[in-house]
């Protein structure tokens, strides 16, 4: 029972932080070296997917190259993240006049990184299993000293939702 929802595009909780996120790093970080070598030199490039993917995409669904709504799967992560390293640290740097790039081989180990760490929350944001109640009834169980009442009966209900929760609930005798 899988619930799948549509996925928002530009108006992906991911996508916005890494928005905000970008000129954060861009501005404030990156100058006064907070965050060490990390923010300096792999930031941008992890936050690289989460943030152009769900643009590429609901381009894409536009024109009919995608047909559903759904969350991004992970062959167009891994698509894309090759798309990037190819673009940017292997075409780009050829052309050093116009572009300021280099090409690093950890930047492309830190798109997929990117790419594949929103595609896990992307999966569980969008895609976890409905919620679903269950009701178990079973006979209690006495000592044999007891005599058994009418409707004894112990109700385990169990919900569903990431783990399980189990109640209890008894019900003895005519007066319950």
């Amino acid at each position: 029972m899988w619930k799948r929802r549509t996925f928002r595009y530009f108006l992906d909780p991911i996508c916005l932080v890494c928005l905000l996120l970008y000129p954060l790093n861009r501005w404030y970080l990156k100058p006064h070296r907070i965050g060490g070598h990390f923010t300096v030199a792999f930031l941008n490039d992890t936050i690289c997917l989460p943030l152009f993917l769900p643009m590429i995409l609901y381009i894409q669904r536009r024109l009919g190259v995608r047909r559903h709504d759904g969350p991004p799967r992970l062959w167009e992560v891994v698509q894309h993240a090759a798309i990037f390293s190819i673009v940017f640290k292997a075409i780009m740097p050829l052309y050093p006049q116009i572009f300021r790039t280099s090409g690093d081989p950890w930047d492309m180990l830190a798109y997929l990184g990117g790419g594949v760490a929103a595609w896990a929350i992307w999966l569980y944001m969008y895609c976890r299993p409905r919620t679903f109640r269950m009701t178990i009834h079973l006979p209690e169980t006495k000592p044999a000293n007891i005599a058994p009442s009418g409707e004894n009966r112990i109700v385990h209900t169990l919900f569903h939702h990431g783990g399980t929760e189990i109640t209890e609930k008894r019900k003895t005798g005519k007066n319950a």
